[in-house]
């Protein structure tokens, strides 16, 4: 009898463990849940109904959770809101200091079922605080179609709320210091959403100073796919203003065209058709950067133009399968500047210059005979008298070096990426030109770093 005893314990130690272990959890994750809803009770009210921990995933979740700030009167409620890890021992470092601990190596946040109404209080505050944050009211494609935007455009195309699934985290590699981070958003009926950013951390334990200011950039991009969205806009706008399909892009495209000549833009054909092209049903984007080193945080804080940006983190886009790489993108931004001619300055008036003539002899009074013929005085003059033409002035080759000496003249600029710029020098410092250039619509002042200039030409 003492050894069926012995042998069962033995057997049940295991389960005794486990049970005992996940007791220990689900007391760690209701504590901190607790916690969590106190701290926040000043703002928000937060509830949820149960707790799921799945020991082979290595995930906790609260159910059923909801959110409900404080004087909206209203509620978001979220199905289940997922932490994972890659074990149990990271899981656990989460209650630490991470400010100056290592964190784990590899975290996840989920929520799913993520649910609120549009014509509910919550969206009408949050609504209110966008527009107050504006300094100005923001343009939105389709005004031909209609003035709303945000929830108010959403309810009269038909959407009654927004259920999505979101999911974010990371992962870190020690060997090669490689951080990724990733964020997907599912909204049914509306967009799917992907981002994924990678980094270069400066150690190969991952600590908040490791990724402070030494942490480099490798890459980034960015998807969105249509699920709904732009199908029942285009029907919103066949109803509001009697347009098909051929008749909306064609709208779409002016009022693109339009909103460029305002800024002193002239976007190509081609650009316009990829832009119309987003708005069609299916429709999905793609963007990259990916530079051919990894960047840093001084890297970034030169860029201080558009081409500088394209030289350094190389971006490309994907619309609906076309892909525009950092050249053709470079070439839209040179063709889109739409530049009036600095007008050539008016030639000087030339000027005659009559030449001083040395004499060694007195000159004699000139005996005129009375039946001669008188000469005029002009002729006279002009007999003593040698044209001098100036040089032709226009644009000359200048030495970089000799800028400083040409503030307040016409030049015409080559960067080094192959923009091609012609304006007036307004200041230059160490680092920067500063240059006013005539839009079409007005005047442009910007400034462009100094070292990126390759070529440049002096109107004098």
């Amino acid at each position: 009898m003492k050894r069926i005893s012995l042998l069962l314990f033995i057997l049940l130690l295991p389960v005794f463990a486990v049970a005992g272990f996940y007791g220990y959890l689900w007391w760690r994750v209701t504590d901190s849940a607790d916690r969590a809803v106190a701290q926040a009770s000043p703002f928000m009210e937060i509830s949820y109904d149960g707790v799921r921990i799945d020991l082979l995933a290595t995930e906790v979740a609260l159910q059923d959770l909801r959110v409900a700030p404080m004087g909206m009167g209203d509620q978001m409620r979220i199905e289940e809101v997922v932490l994972k890890s890659q074990d149990w021992s990271q899981m656990m470092r989460l209650d630490g200091n991470l400010q100056h601990e290592p964190w784990p190596e590899g975290l996840s946040l989920r929520l799913d079922g993520m649910l609120f109404h549009l014509d509910g209080p919550m969206m009408q505050q949050w609504t209110a605080l966008a527009l107050q944050a504006q300094p100005q009211p923001s343009y939105t494609f389709g005004r031909f179609c209609s003035s709303l935007q945000g929830a108010e455009l959403m309810q009269a195309m038909g959407y009654r709320m927004i259920n999505l699934d979101m999911a974010m985290g990371y992962q870190f590699n020690p060997g090669t210091q490689r951080m990724t981070i990733d964020m997907e958003v599912d909204a049914k009926q509306l967009s799917d959403f992907s981002f994924q950013m990678v980094f270069e951390a400066s150690d190969s334990t991952l600590t908040a100073a490791a990724m402070s200011g030494a942490a480099a950039l490798q890459s980034v991009s960015m998807d969105a796919r249509d699920k709904g969205f732009n199908r029942r806009y285009r029907e919103y706008c066949a109803t509001q203003a009697g347009v098909q399909d051929e008749q909306f892009d064609a709208a779409l495209g002016e009022e693109f065209i339009q909103l460029g000549q305002l800024i002193g833009l002239r976007p190509p054909e081609t650009v316009v058709q990829h832009v119309v092209g987003m708005y069609r049903p299916g429709a999905n984007l793609g963007f990259k950067l990916q530079p051919a080193h990894p960047v840093g945080q001084f890297d970034m804080a030169g860029l201080d133009s558009p081409e500088a940006f394209i030289e350094l983190l190389n971006p490309s886009l994907n619309i609906n399968g076309q892909q525009i790489t950092a050249p053709q993108i470079g070439e839209f931004l040179q063709e889109a500047m739409v530049a009036v001619a600095v007008p050539e300055p008016e030639p000087e008036a030339q000027v005659l210059i009559e030449p001083q003539i040395e004499r060694t002899e007195p000159i004699e009074p000139e005996v005129v005979a009375e039946k001669a013929t008188a000469v005029p005085q002009v002729a006279k003059a002009q007999a003593y008298q040698t044209p001098v033409t100036p040089p032709v002035k226009g644009y000359r080759a200048t030495p970089l070096s000799d800028m400083a000496q040409h503030v307040g003249k016409p030049v015409r600029m080559v960067t080094y990426f192959g923009r091609r710029i012609e304006g007036r020098i307004l200041e230059i410092n160490r680092h920067q030109v500063m240059i006013e250039q005539r839009m079409q619509r007005g005047v442009a002042t910007y400034s462009i770093a100094r070292d990126k200039v390759a070529e440049l030409e002096v109107y004098r």
